[in-house]
């Protein structure tokens, strides 16, 4: 009984850790505000990235997540405060990256 206890102990300090990491990393990210074509329209075109998915990765799920969230990284990194995407699929994503003053 012992090694099970031992287990159970292990997993919640990892998932505690893990929570902890994550709500510390995203805060210091600007917002990124999901928007459709008609609420950019009198905004700045930054960029167009696009991502795929990762096929190294066996958890496919955690792949999609990590693409989603390198597009968003990309998107940050030129400076957009809006993003369109153009398509996402279990593959492949693409946006369009605005800045907006308003």
């Amino acid at each position: 009984m012992r090694p099970v206890r031992w287990l159970v102990m292990t997993a919640g300090m990892l998932t505690v850790l893990t929570a902890c990491g994550h709500w510390l990393s995203g805060s210091s990210q600007p917002a990124l505000v999901e928007a459709e074509f008609r609420q950019v329209a009198g905004c700045e075109q930054v960029g167009t990235p696009s991502e795929t998915i990762d096929s190294g990765t066996i958890i496919t799920a955690l792949a999609r997540r990590q693409m989603f969230e390198r597009l968003e990284a990309r998107a940050r990194a030129l400076e957009g405060t809006h993003l369109v995407w153009v398509y996402r699929t279990d593959q492949t994503a693409a946006a369009r990256v605005f800045r907006c003053t308003e």
